[in-house]
């Protein structure tokens, strides 16, 4: 029981980390974009 829910912790723990850098990528080049724009 102990292992499969280290298991389940890791892959949460990978889920949220790749939905954060999503966001975040997505608001840096939209930060970049709009950066260019103004120039």
């Amino acid at each position: 029981m102990t292992g499969s829910m280290m298991v389940w912790h890791i892959v949460i723990e990978a889920a949220i980390l790749v939905f954060g850098i999503t966001i975040a990528g997505y608001f840096i080049g939209k930060l970049f974009k709009e950066a260019e724009r103004e120039d």
